[in-house]
């Protein structure tokens, strides 16, 4: 399991590792690296001290206990020019992309959609408390079943019974590793969201685990178009309100994944083309190189700059492929997210190109070295499984299942999930 599961979702922020995106995607607010930008460019204070500032009120509990039916909501908010975030006791009103509006000593107060980090909410319906409860237990069926009753509760506000809505899709995205037939149900329980919820604040992170729950039923076209189009709210700068622009450039790269999955090289390239500009420029704008948003997009640039390679792949041309994975690992640095993507791309050239042996080797090494234990871990373990058992070496069948189980067990919110468990049914 990741060293990620027991932190908080706010903590985390868009990473290409399935359980750190899972925990983003049920984030509150905005995500962390749009807040922390916001935070650095205002007030001038280093990243580290940032953060410090950041998770420290995230950390802060909210104004203890009275009954439910009296306690406030708890609102977060950044102060970008102090480099803060604090919380104001107030009963919201409005959750939406454009705002959030709340009561405080009977006076009506708003803040724009984007200086909210999170809302611990106040009063609500028992089965949402029930909910919390379950989830933090890792129960995601119970959970699923009680944010559901919330959400349908007739007493609710309508923000809480959206933020409840919301958290049984995200429920049912976590439940969906044990059991990969709740990633259907979450697609089905997103678009309740989304046509129930058409302007609340969580829609651009319903809109993504919508897509990446379709990517992973087994709809990589379905998958395509959803990123696509969440993609497009952040193509230019600024971005559509209420929609932050990071996570709408990833959802691009995902999209041009997808499109690979489904056999479309010509969308894939566009986008890959594309996408790589856009992130190079607004990690262009942040100057302090050791900025986390920096690295991750520049990590996510680098992913995108092999996507060529890929496009080779996919149109068969595995020898082509081969050419231009090496020259890309020549250039980039030891650690760069470019030569990882571009050795797992190396792998899949020479499977495909019947060089199993050297397949082998550079499987074995991604898997190994994949920092973020997302989804290029989870593939190179097929794929390391996959080239042992074409070589037919000593104890290649036990070496196999081994890496497929892992994969089953650890890696259930991945696309490689399905192929591995497929690879498990033939041994």
């Amino acid at each position: 399991m990741s060293s990620t599961a027991n932190l908080p979702a706010e903590l985390l922020v868009v990473t290409r590792s399935p359980l750190a995106m899972m925990f983003a995607l049920t984030m509150e607010g905005p995500s962390t690296n749009s807040v922390l930008k916001r935070l650095s460019l205002g007030s001038g204070l280093g990243a580290g001290l940032l953060a410090t500032l950041f998770f420290t009120a995230l950390f802060t509990p909210p104004v203890a206990a009275q009954a439910t039916a009296a306690r406030p909501d708890q609102i977060y908010k950044v102060n970008v020019r102090k480099g803060t975030v604090s919380a104001v006791p107030g009963i919201v009103t409005e959750n939406s992309l454009d705002a959030v509006r709340f009561t405080h000593d009977n006076k009506e107060q708003k803040l724009a959609s984007d200086e909210v980090v999170k809302i611990v909410w106040g009063k609500v319906p028992v089965p949402f408390e029930d909910g919390l409860k379950y989830s933090e237990r890792g129960d995601h069926e119970n959970a699923v079943s009680s944010f559901k009753l919330a959400a349908t509760d007739a007493g609710a506000r309508e923000v809480v019974k959206a933020a409840a809505r919301f958290r049984a899709a995200s429920e049912l995205f976590a439940w969906g590793a044990a059991d990969s037939n709740q990633f259907t149900a979450c697609v089905e329980e997103c678009d309740k969201f989304l046509s129930g919820f058409t302007n609340d604040r969580h829609v651009p992170r319903v809109r993504n685990l919508r897509a990446r729950a379709l990517l992973l039923t087994g709809d990589a076209r379905a998958a395509a178009e959803a990123y696509k189009s969440l993609y497009e709210e952040g193509a230019n700068e600024p971005a559509t309100k209420g929609y932050d622009r990071e996570l709408c450039l990833n959802a691009g790269l995902d999209a041009a994944h997808a499109y690979l999955a489904a056999g479309d090289t010509l969308a894939a390239r566009e986008l890959f083309a594309t996408i790589e500009g856009s992130l190079r420029s607004m990690a262009a704008e942040i100057a302090d190189e050791r900025s986390p948003i920096r690295v991750r997009l520049v990590a996510a640039q680098g992913e995108a700059v092999v996507g060529e390679g890929f496009c080779m792949l996919a149109g068969g041309q595995a020898s082509q492929a081969i050419t231009f994975f090496q020259g890309r690992i020549a250039r980039a640095p030891e650690s760069a997210a470019e030569r990882q993507a571009a050795s797992l791309g190396l792998a899949e050239a020479f499977l495909a190109n019947g060089q199993n042996r050297l397949a082998q080797v550079e499987f074995a090494r991604v898997s190994a070295t994949d920092p973020r234990g997302g989804d290029s871990a989870a593939r190179a373990l097929v794929g390391l499984a996959d080239s042992t058992l074409r070589l037919q070496d000593k104890d290649a069948v036990a070496s196999a299942k081994t890496w497929l189980t892992q994969v089953r067990d650890h890696y259930g919110n991945t696309p490689s999930a399905r192929k591995a468990a497929e690879l498990l049914k033939t041994l």
